[in-house]
């Protein structure tokens, strides 16, 4: 009888040492899901703000990168709209468009975090009517936009 009972008790134990390391995996695994899926949800479950240009007015950069030597103003009017200023000279007009922008953004959960800001200045140089040159400044958290080789 003393060895039914032993062998009860270590069927019971190995039954609960079964159960303890199937919910540590259980526990393991749903832990690995919830932090391992943060990175990939983080701005579903947070604050999502949208593009807001502060300053001049807002440029398309898939556009500018569309710009061509020889375009005409009416085709770079119709990529970019019209420019801030026109300087025009003897030989020369220069077209200028500029942008101050707070871009798409998720904070993260982050209350402290500072939404990131950059600039970007167009600087566009006709002869005879043509495009010649392409001259884009940046600042802050943008990449500049990528410019036709001739352009520069």
């Amino acid at each position: 009888m003393r060895d039914e009972g032993q062998r009860r008790e270590g069927k019971d134990a190995g039954a609960r040492a079964a159960s303890v390391e199937f919910h540590l995996r259980v526990l393991a695994l749903g832990t690995l899901a919830v932090f391992g899926a943060v990175p990939f949800t983080g701005c579903v479950s947070y604050r999502l703000y949208g593009h807001r240009t502060l300053g001049g007015a807002s440029i398309s950069v898939p556009e500018v990168a569309r710009l061509k030597p020889d375009q005409t103003p009416a085709d770079v009017r119709a990529l970019l709209g019209d420019p801030l200023s026109v300087t025009e000279t003897p030989t020369h007009a220069t077209w200028r468009y500029y942008e101050l922008a707070e871009p798409r953004w998720c904070d993260g959960g982050n209350l402290l975090a500072r939404r990131p800001r950059y600039s970007l200045e167009l600087l566009l140089t006709f002869r005879d009517d043509r495009l010649t040159q392409a001259v884009a400044r940046t600042s802050g958290s943008i990449t500049p936009p990528a410019l036709d080789p001739a352009l520069r």
